[in-house]
């Protein structure tokens, strides 16, 4: 028998429609849960982590936009604007203000290299021949202990080193060729920094003024008092620093574009984020070699200073990227060094 179907009804999609359509559900719940906790993030810290991975949600909508889009065209539409609306406010932002590279002046400039370089590094002596190849002014290592590899190929070419533990026993350093005219160690009740602030500050005495360098390396996102309690401590031994002349640099476990950076930028004002939405974690997965998606290490810098260049270098056995910024002073040196 033949089986008629009435005049004007829409045929009945087939298996691979309906799977299509249902896939394209599943994508746009996870977008829309992803986007609406990510925005939470602006007054409730903890939806801001769903903005660690803040480009996934884009992609996931504008997928299910592409199922839906057959049958469900206004739905498909909406999911894709809610992505893209979502990618402008949490992922441009970033891009607003890049630095414009500039021809670099080895008298006037100064090079800084930041390295989380962990510290299962298998092969530490290729790290440091790769640090001094860019010939730096100021190192800012991270989980670097002081019995390394790493750290002993490095130390016969920096008289000046700062640890964040005055006994020296702690895995954030500041190495530097130029002169330190005051130092202090800021962490706190954990020698390996898993639980507590690791940063050391130093006063460097340049050719324009003197430069107050921070390295930072903070905990980990979960739990976000962790991070809390880190910038706590680092505002309040860095409330007396003029921002003027100040560096912040290290692994903020932080992504760029989470509003809990946001905050970040807007307290630390007029220093800005110089290291835009480089990607630098994760360089490898035990001892496979990926391709970073999370910019984690930044640098802020003071407004009497300025950016010259700013690029990543290879992993050298660590799970970040390290960070090598050029900077140089905005005016002519006559800077006054500061008071103590």
């Amino acid at each position: 028998m033949f089986r008629l179907q009435a005049v004007g009804a829409a045929p009945r999609p087939g298996v691979g429609e309906r799977l299509r359509q249902g896939f394209g559900l599943v994508l746009a719940s996870l977008a829309g849960l992803g986007i609406g906790f990510g925005l939470l993030g602006t007054v409730w810290e903890p939806g801001d982590a769903a903005n660690i991975v803040a480009p996934a949600w884009p992609l996931l909508a504008l997928g299910a936009a592409l199922c839906l889009a057959a049958r469900h065209r206004r739905a498909a539409l909406g999911i894709a604007t809610l992505g893209v609306g979502y990618a402008a406010v949490t992922l441009l932002p970033g891009l607003a203000a890049a630095p414009q590279a500039m021809t670099e002046d080895p008298v006037r400039d100064l090079r800084i290299v930041q390295f989380n370089a962990w510290k299962h590094n298998p092969v530490p002596q290729q790290a440091a021949r790769w640090i001094l190849a860019q010939r730096p002014d100021i190192v800012v290592l991270a989980e670097v202990g002081w019995q390394s590899a790493l750290l002993q190929s490095l130390l016969p070419h920096f008289a000046g080193r700062v640890n964040c533990a005055p006994g020296g026993r702690c895995s954030t350093w500041i190495l530097s060729r130029l002169p330190i005219r005051a130092a202090r160690s800021l962490a706190q009740g954990d020698p390996e920094n898993r639980r507590a602030l690791s940063a050391a500050w130093a006063r460097l005495e340049t050719s324009c003024g003197d430069l107050d360098v921070i390295g930072i390396h903070l905990a980990r996102p979960w739990p976000y008092a962790g991070q809390r309690r880190n910038l706590a401590r680092l505002r309040a031994e860095i409330a007396h620093l003029p921002r003027e002349q100040m560096l912040i640099a290290g692994d903020f476990n932080l992504p760029a574009w989470q509003f809990g950076m946001r905050r970040l930028e807007a307290e630390w004002a007029p220093m800005r984020r110089v290291t835009q939405l480089r990607v630098t974690w994760p360089a490898r997965l035990h001892d496979v070699a990926v391709q970073p998606f999370l910019p984690l290490d930044h640098l802020f810098l003071g407004p009497r200073w300025q950016v010259v260049a700013v690029h990543r270098g290879p992993a050298n056995g660590s799970d970040h990227l390290p960070v090598v910024t050029t900077i140089r002073p905005r005016s002519s040196c006559a800077i006054p060094v500061t008071v103590q």
